[in-house]
């Protein structure tokens, strides 16, 4: 019985004695709930700055889709637009939601155990600066001497008890965001009924601003046709460009705008407009202008004209007139001896045939290299002949025609006289004169007796 009765005692005692947890272990707990608090306030931070953030996206995408749609601004407008969003939008993102998530996970610069206190000292009255003085108590712990450890131990002991039934995780309330819908709730409502609505009045703003590297025409009166279908022109030409505007409202002005110039188009008749665009020489681009109508950006390509700058004129002359070949350049007008052989060298520019054209007939200049052809014609008559440079934009072309005057090479010309000797009888003597065009190198006397006529001619120089 006695043993039992003792048993009993014991277990009596275990069951009533109170488990204490040693001191370090109860700050820690403290500690743990304090890191807690931390992370409730980011997460806390996080979700105002959800809301907030989709608030300002949403008032922020409003009022562009207002400015866009009233004012149908340039590329340069919408660009500023699309980009001022994107940029306040990423702002609001990193310091509203994407730092409180990364402070969540401790990561960078966080709210400090002391500063945490703070916050709790004023909020709750009961902690006041007990929490702060429980931290620095602890953080001279850590330094203090071995006589001193007892009683900072004590006195960390006695103010974690004092702290310990404070929640708090109370200090901060989720609910209390709910406030921050009065700017989350006006825009979704305008949204949905704008969608619901006036579906346009969103998607085709914001359709613009994305896409702000394109041009849109602005819904008019009136539509405005380019009636030229093919926007090119040989160098150094004319080029009228056409406009036709229909509509119930007809604009009295109508422009051709490009950089450096705009030029009034002149009314042909009712809704048709040109313009006349002289030697035009370069490439450039341009835009149909009215007082509230701009349209797409066209540009009028030049294309390259063929030409002959100069020529050079070689001459052959026949071998019997003993002269030497003469060079002749930019003289297309020649008179030549008939027989002499010409060779034209050619000089072009962007062209890749010459055609080289000789009264009715029509040949093909040999290329010497890339911008040199050259033709060989033996005069045997005289004759016009011009160059007709080709190229791949252009095959026919205005060419200066020039004559060539062939010389004959006349028979030479002689004159006699007979003269009988009153003296001498069967004495004859002939005078006269010989010319040739070309001059001569002999002559020859043929002779025979009229009594023998069918014998051959004698002759003498």
């Amino acid at each position: 019985m006695d043993r039992i009765h003792i048993f009993a005692k014991d277990i009596e005692k275990t069951e009533t004695t109170p488990y204490k947890l040693p001191m370090h272990d109860e700050f820690n707990i403290l500690s743990t709930r304090l890191n807690a608090f931390i992370r409730k306030y980011y997460t806390n931070r996080l979700i105002k700055g959800l809301i907030l953030s989709f608030s300002l996206w949403l008032a922020l995408y409003l009022f562009i889709d207002f400015i866009e749609y009233f004012a149908w601004l340039g590329k340069t407008g919408r660009m500023i637009l699309f980009f001022g969003f994107v940029l306040l939008s990423l702002f609001s993102l990193i310091y509203w939601v994407i730092i409180p998530l990364l402070k969540i996970f401790n990561l960078g610069k966080t709210l400090s155990r002391e500063e945490a206190a703070v916050f709790l000292g004023k909020y709750f009255p009961e902690v006041n600066d007990k929490l702060l003085n429980l931290l620095q108590l602890k953080d001279k712990e850590s330094k203090a001497a071995n006589t001193e450890i007892e009683l900072l131990s004590a006195s960390i002991a006695q103010k974690t008890k004092e702290l310990k039934p404070v929640p708090f995780s109370n200090a901060i309330n989720f609910k209390a965001n709910l406030k921050y819908l009065k700017y989350f709730l006006p825009p979704v409502v305008v949204l949905a009924l704008l969608f619901l609505l006036y579906p346009s009045f969103v998607t085709s703003p914001s359709n613009r601003i994305i896409h702000f590297n394109q041009h849109f025409d602005k819904p008019l009166p009136y539509h405005v046709t380019l009636l030229n279908t093919d926007l090119s022109v040989i160098q150094h030409e004319n080029f009228t460009l056409k406009v036709s505007i229909d509509g119930d409202e007809i604009p009295q002005d109508v422009f051709v705008k490009s950089p450096g110039f705009t030029y009034k188009m002149y009314p042909v008749k009712p809704g048709f407009f040109e313009y006349t665009f002289s030697n035009v020489n370069k490439e450039f681009v341009f835009q149909i202008v009215t007082g509230d109508y701009i349209s797409t950006t066209y540009q009028l390509k030049v294309l390259a004209k063929p030409v002959v700058y100069s020529f050079d004129v070689l001459l052959k002359y026949p071998t019997y007139l003993h002269k030497k070949q003469d060079k002749i350049t930019g003289l297309g007008d020649l008179v030549v001896p008939e027989g002499t052989s010409i060779q034209w060298r050619i000089h072009t520019k962007d062209a890749t045939v010459v055609h080289f054209l000789v009264d009715d007939t029509v040949l093909k200049a040999t290329p010497v290299n890339e911008n040199t052809y050259q033709q060989l014609y033996r005069v045997s008559r005289s004759f016009r002949y011009g160059f007709v440079p080709v190229n791949a934009f252009v095959n026919s072309s205005d060419t200066m025609l020039y004559a060539v005057q062939a010389v004959k090479d006349e028979y030479p010309k002689i004159t006699v006289k007979e003269y009988k000797s009153t003296q001498v009888k069967g004495y004859l003597q002939f005078n006269g004169q010989i010319s040739d065009d070309y001059g001569f190198h002999s002559l020859k006397v043929y002779y025979k007796l009229a009594e023998k006529e069918n014998e051959k001619w004698n002759s003498k120089d």
